[in-house]
C-alpha cells in the first residue's frame, strides 16, 4: 500500500518472464527479507500459469503502519555561579520510503547543554537512476564551543548482492581550530564496508555492518610547516530489534570504532563521541508504531 509495485520488484530481482529456477526464489527471499522495508515477508508460492506455459510465482510482504518518524526533548538548568544558562536537547526526524520510492530523509541536531553542537543531514536513494545502486550523502558539522568546529560531506554508494551488501563511501572533512597550534586541517577518508540485514516476523531484525578507512590527512599549523599523514580507522556496528507486542519493541545498538595514525595527538574533533554532557542519563522511549 506504500512501497510501489516496481520498486518491491526490483528488490526482488525477478522480472516477468524469466526462466524458472529455485535458486532465484531463494535470492528474492533472501533480498526482501534482508531490504529493512518490509516487518515480514513470507517465502515464494510457486504455482503453474492458467495457460500452462509457465509458472507465477507470489510473494506476499507487509509493510509497517507508518514508516516516518520524529523524537524531541529539550532541556534547561539554571546558571550556576558565572556560568550561562544551560539548554540542552534533540530533534529526530526520519522520513523513510517516501512516496514509496524507496527514498529517506534524516535530520538530526542535538545540543549537549554544556559545549557540544552537533547537526547531520542525510539523503539516501535505493535505486539510483532506477538501478539496483544505492546512494547515500551526508552532510555533517560537530562544534565543541570555542574549540573547533568540524565538517564533513561525503558520498557512499552500496550494491546489494544477495542478503549481503557492499558499499564504498568518500569522504572530505575540514577542521577549523579556535585555540592550540594547529589553524586547520583537511582530511580525505575512502572506506569499503560490508552489511548484513535479516529481517524477521512482526518486526524482529538484525543488521551488522563491517567498515574500514584509509585517510590522507593535511595539517596546517599556526608556525611551522604543513604536514601531511595518513590514518586507518575500522568500524563494527550491530543493531537489533525485537517485537514483543505491537506497541512494545526493545533494541540493542552496539559499535566498536578504532583509530590508528601516526600523530603524536589525535584532535578531538577525531575521536569517537560516545558519551552526553558530563553525566549518565537515560530516556524511556515509546512507540505507537509497528515500524
Amino acid at each position: 500500500t506504500k512501497t510501489r509495485p516496481e520498486f518491491a520488484r526490483r528488490i526482488a530481482g525477478i522480472d516477468p518472464g524469466q526462466p524458472y529456477r529455485a535458486s532465484l526464489l531463494r535470492s528474492a527471499y533472501a533480498r526482501l527479507s534482508a531490504s529493512g522495508v518490509f516487518t515480514e515477508v513470507e517465502f515464494p508460492v510457486v504455482r503453474v500459469a492458467p495457460d500452462g506455459q509457465g509458472v507465477d510465482v507470489e510473494l506476499v510482504v507487509e509493510e509497517p503502519q507508518r514508516s516516518h518518524t520524529f523524537t524531541s526533548a529539550l532541556g534547561y538548568a539554571e546558571a550556576e555561579g558565572e556560568q550561562d544558562r544551560q539548554i540542552s536537547g534533540l530533534v529526530d526526524l526520519r522520513l523513510n520510503n517516501i512516496g514509496g520510492t524507496l527514498r529517506n530523509v534524516a535530520v538530526l541536531w542535538s545540543n549537549d547543554g554544556r559545549d557540544r553542537v552537533e547537526t547531520r543531514v542525510d539523503y539516501r536513494d535505493r535505486f539510483f537512476l532506477g538501478r539496483r545502486l544505492a546512494l547515500g550523502v551526508r552532510l555533517h558539522q560537530v562544534g565543541l564551543d570555542t574549540v573547533y568546529t568540524w565538517q564533513s560531506l561525503g558520498v557512499e554508494v552500496e550494491r546489494p548482492v544477495g542478503a549481503l551488501s557492499v558499499s564504498f563511501g568518500l569522504n572530505g572533512d575540514r577542521n577549523v581550530f579556535s585555540v592550540g597550534d594547529l589553524r586547520r586541517s583537511w582530511r580525505v577518508r575512502a572506506s569499503t564496508g560490508l552489511g548484513v540485514h535479516r529481517g524477521g516476523t512482526r518486526g524482529n531484525s538484525l543488521a551488522a555492518l563491517v567498515r574500514g578507512t584509509v585517510a590522507r590527512k593535511r595539517r596546517i599549523a599556526r608556525d611551522g610547516p604543513d604536514e601531511t599523514l595518513s590514518q586507518y580507522i575500522a568500524e563494527v556496528e550491530t543493531d537489533a530489534v525485537v517485537s514483543l507486542r505491537p506497541v512494545l519493541h526493545l533494541r540493542n545498538a552496539m559499535a566498536y570504532r578504532g583509530l590508528e595514525s601516526n600523530e603524536d595527538i589525535v584532535p578531538l574533533s577525531e575521536r569517537f563521541y560516545i558519551g552526553g554532557a558530563r553525566t549518565l542519563r537515560g530516556y524511556c522511549l515509546l512507540y505507537t508504531s509497528d515500524a
